[in-house]
């Protein structure tokens, strides 16, 4: 008789079981996630039309959790150092010097302003971007850091980043300027688009746990490279920012400079709810933010 599916998960479970446990953790059983408040937005964390969340940082903590044969529960907490003072076990979204007392490990983010465009991912040149339209926001940072740099482009200003990619969709402007990972994100709705260079070497994000706590920093980090060997990772990758490639040095657009003098604008924004995402890769054992 073939194997139901019921039987089939059964028997994942079992062979699952947890490897790590108190003191490593708050509370045998669970992996206890810190969602920063600043966020909370897509396509790191948002709300689903189900009431659910979502999101890059939802789906790869929930496999972490699962390859530690852990359940996930998430709690907002207002900076990485939640991670040191026993309200959680780790904070997604973390930047190696953010606070004191932490580790950052399992790196999945990198935080860029990068151009994209119709067509496959590649790293434009200046001769390639010079004279061309490209869409931004408005006394966004990413309008700022352009007007710093040395590229010269005809730029076409919107009020969000929906607004940038709907115009290049439809072939008003030939590049749209933004935060990386709110490109991908939109970049994947559209789905004939993509990451064509950057404009400063991208800093690494991931996941702060204590300085202290060596036994879930190397459980962490092996649960996060199996991500990676079996393809978990690039799935939920392909879901919430299209599948764009981890930005690398390489990345960055050859011959680039960026006059850092005054004071950056406002951050990028757009629509989350504009999306297709269904919240399927947010992992079976998803919860709520508490």
């Amino acid at each position: 008789m073939p194997t139901s599916i019921e039987e089939a998960e059964a028997a994942r479970i079992a062979a699952n079981q947890p490897q790590i446990s108190s003191p490593a953790i708050i509370a045998d059983g669970y992996l206890t996630v810190g969602i920063m408040s600043s966020s909370v937005t897509a396509p790191s964390c948002f709300q689903l039309s189900d009431g659910s969340i979502g999101g890059l940082d939802v789906g790869l903590a929930a496999i972490a959790a699962d390859n530690l044969g852990l359940k996930v529960r998430f709690v907002r907490v207002d900076s990485a150092a939640a991670a040191t003072d026993g309200t959680c076990d780790v904070v997604m979204d973390a930047k190696a010097g953010d606070v004191e007392g932490v580790e950052i490990v399992g790196r999945y983010e990198e935080s860029t302003v990068a151009f994209f465009h119709v067509g496959e991912e590649t790293v434009c040149s200046i001769e390639d971007l010079s004279g061309k339209i490209v869409g931004v926001q408005g006394n966004s940072a990413s309008q700022y850091m352009l007007n710093q740099s040395n590229i010269s482009m005809e730029q076409r200003e919107f009020e969000n980043l929906n607004e940038c990619f709907d115009a290049m969709a439809s072939g008003t402007v030939d590049f749209v300027l933004c935060d990386a990972y709110a490109g991908g994100y939109l970049s994947g709705i559209h789905g004939d688009m993509a990451f064509c260079g950057c404009l400063e070497e991208p800093t690494s994000i991931g996941m702060a746990v204590s300085s202290d706590n060596v036994e879930l920093q190397s459980a962490l980090q092996s649960a996060v490279d199996r991500a990676i060997a079996d393809g978990t990772n690039g799935i939920v990758r392909d879901i919430w920012i299209g599948g764009m490639s981890q930005i690398t040095s390489e990345g960055v657009i050859p011959g680039v400079t960026i006059d850092t003098t005054g004071t950056s604008l406002a951050a990028d924004t757009f629509d989350a709810n504009a999306g297709a995402q269904d919240g399927s890769t947010a992992g079976a054992n998803a919860a709520d933010i508490g």
